[in-house]
């Protein structure tokens, strides 16, 4: 079990290893570790640089995950690098102040966000922007292509070396829409969620790695 009862945190996972939960509401700067081979969880020793929550979680399989953004409506992105279990402040930033993005990696070679909700004294907009990071050099911007609509809240997968999907939203409940990784286009599917879908989660097709 977690060491207490949290929600809002970002996760990420290193295939065959390892999954870590980057804070969350009551677990403050902490990360907990999940042994996928024993099954035991632990908190490390390393911490978040800040205790924001709704922030999304990206990975590099391998190498590292990352936490961006975060609901003190932040752009700033930490770097947790699996090999030594170290997290910092990476240079690079989100094009935004956002939190609650849909977030789907493209393992070895970038992470995607998208959309996302900023800040409530500045009228508490969402957002259409996709950010991408690119693993080789931890850099970060803005794609050309958006979202259709502004949304947040909803669900990001992945099928590595071909698509992102981003599912549902507090806006458009059943809408998926996928985001080509060798274009980099994105395009709204016919196909729709069987029920509307917000604060859910995603399991990716990973077996390209």
């Amino acid at each position: 079990t977690l060491s207490g009862n949290g929600y809002y945190g970002s996760a990420v996972g290193n295939k065959g290893s390892a999954g870590y939960l980057f804070g969350g509401v009551n677990f403050g700067t902490a990360i907990q570790k999940l042994n996928f081979s024993t099954e035991a969880r632990t908190t490390i020793s390393a911490t978040l640089a800040a205790n924001n929550t709704q922030s999304a979680g990206l990975s590099n399989s391998g190498t590292a995950g990352y936490k961006l953004g975060g609901s003190n409506t932040v752009n700033t992105i930490e770097k947790f690098t699996y090999s030594g279990e170290t997290m910092a402040t990476a240079s690079a930033t989100l094009s935004i102040s956002v939190a609650a993005q849909y977030a789907f990696s493209n393992n070895g070679t970038a992470g995607y966000t998208a959309g996302g909700q900023g800040n409530l004294t500045t009228g508490n907009p969402m957002y259409t922007t996709i950010n991408k990071l690119v693993y080789s050099n931890d850099t970060c911007s803005a794609i050309s292509a958006t979202m259709q609509s502004a949304d947040t809240l909803g669900v990001g997968v992945s099928n590595t070396n071909t698509a992102g999907y981003m599912l549902g939203g507090i806006i458009n409940t059943t809408r998926a829409s996928k985001l080509d990784y060798d274009t980099e286009t994105r395009t709204t599917l016919s196909a729709t969620l069987s029920r509307g879908l917000w604060y859910g989660a995603g399991l990716s097709n990973e077996t390209a790695v």
